[in-house]
This record gives C-alpha cells, sequence and structure tokens, in this order.
C-alpha cells in the first residue's frame, strides 16, 4: 500500500507530496512523546508519594520511644542472699556440725563471764580463750569428747570465723599464734586414748569371702552385662 505524506516546506505555500512517506509517524511521534510526559508525569507522582512515606515512618522512628534493654546480670543480691549462697559451699550436715561446735563455745563463754561474742577478738586473746575451752570440754553426760567430736569442734569454730560475714584470715588450726591452743586439743586426744576412753566406733571390715561374692555378683563390676537384674 502507498502512503502520501505532505509535507510543508519552510517559506513556500507549496506542498510536497511523498509517494513513500507514513501519513502515522507523526501521530508516532507525537504518541512517543504524549507517553514519555505521561510517564515522566507519574514517575514524578511516585517519587513524591514514596518520599512523603519515608518522612512520615522517619517522624514514627523518632517520636517512638526505644524498647527497654535487657539487663545483662541479675539483680543486686542483698547481703542476706550473698551469705547464704557462701554457706552453699559446705554440705547441709557440716554447717549444722559448725553450728554446733560454736553453740559448745559461746555457752562456755557465758558460764564464765566472758562476752559471747568471739569472732573478732585478737588472736592473743583469742588462743587463751580456746586453750581454756578445749580443756574443760565434756558432753552432757559428764563424759570425754571422742578424738573425732574434738577435731570437730575446732573445726567448727575455725569455719565460722573464717566464713562470712566475718572472714577472718587467720587459722586457728595452722597458725603458729594458735599453737598453744592446739597443744592443749592434742595433749587431750592423746590422754583420751591412752586411757581407752576414746568412744569412736569403727565399723567391722568386710571380709574377704563377702567381698569375693559382690565382685562375682557382678555389683563391683565396671562391665554393665554383668550387672545384677
Amino acid at each position: 500500500m502507498m502512503y502520501i505524506d505532505v509535507v510543508k516546506c519552510e517559506g513556500e505555500s507549496n506542498t510536497i507530496f511523498n509517494a513513500m512517506g507514513n501519513p502515522f509517524n507523526s501521530l508516532q511521534r507525537k504518541g512517543k512523546d504524549t507517553i514519555f510526559n505521561f510517564e515522566n508525569n507519574e514517575q514524578s507522582q511516585s517519587d513524591e508519594e514514596l518520599s512523603q512515606i519515608d518522612e512520615d515512618l522517619t517522624a514514627k522512628c523518632i517520636n517512638q520511644e526505644p524498647p527497654s534493654k535487657k539487663p545483662r546480670f541479675k539483680e543486686l543480691p542483698s547481703k542476706e542472699e550473698i551469705e547464704k549462697l557462701a554457706l552453699a559451699r559446705t554440705e547441709p550436715r557440716t554447717n549444722q556440725q559448725t553450728v554446733w561446735g560454736v553453740k559448745l563455745l559461746r555457752g562456755w563463754l557465758t558460764e564464765n563471764k566472758y562476752s559471747s561474742s568471739f569472732e573478732e577478738l585478737d588472736e592473743t586473746i583469742l588462743n587463751d580463750r580456746l586453750c581454756y575451752f578445749y580443756a574443760s570440754l565434756q558432753t552432757k553426760q559428764g563424759t570425754d569428747y571422742s578424738k573425732s567430736a574434738l577435731v570437730g569442734i575446732r573445726s567448727a569454730i575455725s569455719r565460722h570465723i573464717t566464713g562470712p560475714p566475718y572472714n577472718r584470715e587467720i587459722n586457728i588450726i595452722t597458725d603458729k599464734l594458735f599453737m598453744p591452743s592446739n597443744h592443749v586439743i592434742t595433749g587431750m586426744m592423746k590422754k583420751i586414748e591412752k586411757e581407752g576412753k576414746d568412744i569412736t566406733v569403727h565399723k567391722k571390715a568386710v571380709a574377704e569371702g563377702d567381698i569375693k561374692k559382690l565382685y562375682s555378683s557382678g555389683i563391683f563390676s565396671t562391665d554393665p552385662s554383668n550387672s545384677p537384674k
């Protein structure tokens, strides 16, 4: 199909027809310009809307309170809680023995007109008190304590004054300042042993035949297949 394109030359009134021209070329060019302008307008509007959304979000973020930060550590414990944790280093049975030994010393101090508070006494005075305390010890029945009981009483007092809240840096068992009181308690144990008054009861040793039975039964075996059913 042949198209005729009408072209007006500048300065002339004549119209030149181009037999090979396309009458839609100018329309297509105008259409492209129109679409380009439309897209530009749409793009401009989109940018404005996105910019407004960004501003709104930024304003919300600025005005919003930041989330509370979770503490890294536990709440600061009280002094009582600290002391309980320190006491937890030993078994409950040991703590009971500590209370028992300290109670004996306080009772002796009160009975002999001394202050029952001994925890912060000067080392020399404390050693002197312990010398007389050890030598005066006896059970409620009036008998001598066993060697293990004497050692337990001394250890109880030591744990008490070196633990919280006193935390004294002394050792009534090994320090040279407490050698006199330790000599007293050692002499008492020797005396009890010589007089045959040591009431410490030791369990009988397991007979050799019984030990063999325990091994043969699988109780002492490390092999799971030999464990008793």
